[in-house]
């Protein structure tokens, strides 16, 4: 794998620790709390991969221009 991928994780791992932490402490406030628990791990999981992305690409795009 070309590059350095772990600025993209660790910078991935604030909102996946975050969310997981807000999705386990709301549903206390809810009767229902399964739909509210599920929609919070998916948006976690959502945040995560776009964060990871998004750094990865800047990375890719900064490696592209000192490669020139």
């Amino acid at each position: 794998m070309k590059g350095n991928p772990r600025a993209g994780l660790v910078l991935a791992a604030i909102p996946l620790v975050l969310g997981l932490g807000w999705t386990a402490l709301t549903p206390v406030m809810y009767s229902n709390m399964f739909p509210h628990a599920l929609t919070g791990i998916a948006a976690t999981f959502a945040a995560t991969l776009a964060v990871y992305g998004i750094v990865r690409a800047i990375g890719w795009v900064i490696g592209g221009f000192a490669a020139s």
